[in-house]
C-alpha cells in the first residue's frame, strides 16, 4: 500500500515518501490524510495564530481536513519537490528525519508566486507519519496572504 512506508531506514527515501504525502494538498486536502496515524498530525511553532488563520497545531484526520481546507482559498499548485534538492539532516533518533527544502504556490487571486522555505522534522510510527513539525518564516505568509505589509521608508 502506497500510504505506508515499508523501506528501509533511509532519509532520502523516506523523503520521498513524506513528499508524496504532501504535495497537492492544495488541491485535495484530504489527500494527506492517509498517510498519518490516526492521531498523527502537523504542528507549526513559529505559527502567528493572532491573525486567525494558521494554528500551532493540528491532530487527527477531522482536525488536519478542516485546517487544510480552510486555507485552499488561499493558494494552490503547492510543490515541494524533488526531494533530490532538499538538504537532508541525518539523526540518531530512531524513525526521526529533519529536511530542509522549499515549496512555492500560486497565491489565489493575484497569481503572484508564494515561495517558503521550510525546515520540517518528520516522525513515523508504523510506517505513517506520526508528526509533521514545519518551522516556516510567518512574515512570508503574512505578507504573501495579504495579512501584513512591509513598512514604507528605510530601516536603519
Amino acid at each position: 500500500m502506497k500510504h505506508i512506508y515499508k523501506g528501509p531506514d533511509d532519509a532520502l527515501e523516506v523523503a520521498r515518501f513524506v513528499c508524496n504525502a504532501v504535495n497537492g494538498w492544495t488541491e485535495n486536502p484530504t489527500r494527506m490524510i492517509p498517510y498519518f496515524t490516526p492521531d498523527g498530525g502537523w504542528e507549526f511553532p513559529f505559527a502567528p495564530i493572532e491573525f486567525g488563520l494558521f494554528f500551532k497545531e493540528v491532530r487527527g484526520a477531522e482536525a488536519m481536513k478542516r485546517y487544510f481546507s480552510s486555507l485552499v482559498p488561499y493558494m494552490e499548485n503547492l510543490d515541494i519537490g524533488p526531494v533530490e534538492n532538499w538538504i537532508i539532516h541525518t539523526l540518531k533518533t530512531p524513525h526521526t528525519y529533519v529536511y530542509e527544502y522549499t515549496g512555492t504556490a500560486t497565491i489565489k487571486g493575484s497569481g503572484k508566486l508564494y515561495e517558503q522555505n521550510y525546515i520540517s522534522i518528520v516522525t513515523l510510527d508504523g510506517g505513517k507519519i506520526k508528526t509533521y513539525r514545519e518551522h516556516w518564516d510567518p512574515y512570508v505568509a503574512l505578507r504573501d496572504f495579504g495579512l501584513a505589509r512591509a513598512v514604507d521608508g528605510d530601516a536603519k
